[in-house]
């Protein structure tokens, strides 16, 4: 998000987090688990139903105890890449996903028979147990390859569709997709109660600048993979040749240890039967294999004697959008969020309070404007806490701020007799009153009032966001600006209107806030908050304090932002010439003339002034070598 107090904190987003229900409140969990090299898998089921028939995998504790950012953003990517595949009968679905307590989720569909009991042992529903004889099929051999044959056809289908989900936008605004599964082995082939084959753990290639491995496992690895190059589908391939192998060979595989740890070399044996498929698919040459699935399929359809219709991605109901929603949200996938809550009400699905939130929100982070209709319903349902009805206050407040054009701010000030900013305090205040999050209402209070102008207002609500624990650099700018305001107003009452000394302890209490626009103003540029105005007031704070030789670097750094700076030509004249005022106040000449000469340049008509300043008439010349002339 980002509220525009000036241009100097344009790109600095605030994330609002609205977290999502817990998953301990819609799913009872299995005793028992399944662990694999990176995950931990929990059957499940949702609350209120009979049978376990999903599952939820995370990261294993060993690996996430170590709190991997490499790996959680592997991980993370995996979920989004599953997030973004609808059903597919060939494909393990993944419904959607969540993150809690620093951990990630995803929550999938089980493969096989349901638990009906919490105790009940997980089957190895794999293509291995098939492989090991744990598991048989019924039938004769000819029935059995034929089998065979269709499973092979079917993993086919799902790799084939999985290659074509986008992961991630190219340059030119193209998608980039999957190159390859890269872990293709029989223990990634779940098959269902209905003996449907499905792929599963797609996407090795998301874990490999954690694993620093180009491959996943060494036995199905082709030769060019284990030599460092890159995989693609005929790697994918070669791998479903050796299952093609194992199955009807009896398990066994077709290949001898080399020296080399971990490497594997083929034999030249052959299979059994479709040996001239095993060849192609096997070939070490990545040239001479299939160089798609499209015509391994064919041949293997040719064997199988007769046509299967190419499996594709079947429709969902408009609540698996809402799920799939849920889990973009979490993953902080705004864009897909979006799309998949939008797609459920079109398709019909009743809006809840947690879906119009996922949309206020995400368009919120996105920076595209907020549907007022979205808001005046959670607003107004009586079933929504006020915790939650504050949270919408919230939005309602930043409309107000951000999302007015000029003339729709002129309009709404003569309809209403008030500034959108006094508006916008107004909703920040219900969203107090009613225990939304105080740290954001009061940084949306310092925003209003740092445009109304009222400096000490402003500074209020940035001390009170700050002990709310709301920490941004925005508060940070807007207080340190904020209060150097305010002493410009002591220091003019005192000197201009009073004409009298100022006080001793007024005077330390200035240096005081000085010292603490030095703090803050310090923590905002490094943090990229840096402009004119940062600037300037660092050097005003620091001249209080006598730091001489910081001030004139500040001003200087002041008068290169100011030069490039967007505001318009009239703004910044004015700025030059307080900048030219300063300096020459604070021994800075040749910052001081060159402010003033391009105040000038911007606006001529400030030459009068300036002439008293810094500019010898009779000479025609700028006074940069002696004092400059008093302000009268």
């Amino acid at each position: 998000m980002n509220i525009n107090t000036d241009n100097e904190i344009k790109n600095n987003p605030i994330h609002i987090k609205y977290t999502l229900p817990s998953l301990s409140e819609h799913f009872d969990f299995t005793e028992n688990l399944w662990k694999g090299g990176f995950g931990t898998v929990f059957p499940c089921r949702i609350k209120g139903t009979k049978e376990f028939n999903l599952v939820i995998k995370t990261c294993n504790d060993t690996l996430n105890a170590k709190n991997d950012t490499e790996l959680k953003k592997s991980f993370k990517e995996e979920m989004l890449f599953n997030l973004k595949m609808n059903r597919h009968p060939n494909v393990v679905y993944t419904s959607t996903a969540a993150q809690e307590n620093g951990r990630y989720y995803m929550i999938m569909e089980l493969v096989g028979k349901p638990l009906q009991k919490a105790d009940d042992k997980i089957p190895d529903n794999t293509l291995l147990a098939y492989l090991n004889k744990q598991k048989k099929l019924e039938g004769d051999i000819k029935t059995v390859r034929k089998q065979y044959l269709l499973w092979l056809i079917q993993a086919c289908d799902g790799l084939n569709y999985i290659y074509k989900v986008p992961v991630k936008k190219n340059q030119d605004n193209t998608w980039a997709t999957l190159s390859a599964h890269n872990d293709i082995k029989p223990n990634n082939f779940l098959i269902s109660k209905d003996k449907v084959l499905k792929v599963a753990d797609f996407g090795y290639s998301f874990y490999n600048s954690y694993t620093k491995r180009n491959r996943g496992t060494d036995m199905y690895a082709a030769p060019e993979l284990l030599e460092g190059k890159a995989a693609d589908v005929c790697s994918d391939i070669y791998a479903l040749g050796i299952i093609l192998y194992q199955l009807f060979n009896n398990g066994e595989y077709p290949a001898v240890e080399t020296d080399a740890p971990g490497e594997a070399t083929l034999m030249n044996k052959k299979s059994a039967v479709y040996d001239d498929i095993y060849q192609k698919c096997c070939a070490k040459d990545p040239r001479k294999r299939y160089q798609n699935l499209k015509a391994l399929r064919r041949d293997l359809e040719e064997k199988y004697g007769a046509k299967i219709p190419v499996a594709k991605e079947g429709t969902m109901p408009p609540e698996f959008y809402a799920l799939k929603a849920n889990g973009f949200f979490d993953l902080e996938d705004y864009e897909n969020a979006l799309i998949n809550v939008n797609k459920a009400e079109a398709l019909g699905s009743k809006m809840t309070f947690k879906q119009y939130m996922i949309r206020i929100i995400s368009n919120y982070e996105l920076n595209r404007p907020i549907n007022n209709n979205d808001i005046d319903k959670i607003i107004n349902d009586p079933y929504v806490s006020n915790e939650n009805k504050g949270l919408a206050h919230y939005f309602q407040g930043f409309i107000l701020l951000e999302q007015l054009t000029p003339q729709d701010q002129k309009d709404f000030l003569e309809t209403t007799g008030e500034h959108a900013e006094e508006a916008a305090l107004d909703e920040f205040n219900k969203a107090i009153e009613l225990g939304s999050d105080a740290g954001m209402a009061y940084f949306g209070k310092a925003v209003s009032y740092f445009r109304l102008t009222k400096w000490k207002e402003a500074v209020q609500s940035c001390n009170n966001a700050l002990a709310e624990n709301f920490q941004h650099k925005q508060i940070y700018f807007m207080r340190g600006v904020a209060n150097t305001e305010k002493i410009k107003m002591v220091l003019f009452y005192y000197k201009d209107v009073l004409k009298l000394q100022m006080p001793t302890a007024i005077i330390a209490g200035i240096k005081n806030i000085a010292q603490q626009i030095c703090e803050d103003l310090t923590i905002a540029e490094k943090n990229g908050i840096r402009s004119e105005k940062v600037f300037f007031a660092l050097a005003f704070a620091q001249n209080i304090l006598g730091r001489k030789e910081e001030c004139r670097e500040n001003s200087q750094w002041a008068f290169r932002f100011l030069w490039k700076s967007p505001i318009s030509k009239e703004e910044k004249a004015q700025y030059f010439f307080a900048l030219g005022e300063f300096c020459l106040e604070t021994d800075d000449k040749k910052t001081g003339v060159e402010s003033f000469k391009l105040a000038k340049e911007l606006e001529p008509s400030l030459m009068p002034k300036i002439e008293l300043l810094c500019y010898d008439k009779d000479k025609d010349d700028w006074v940069d070598e002696i004092d400059p002339k008093p302000a009268p």
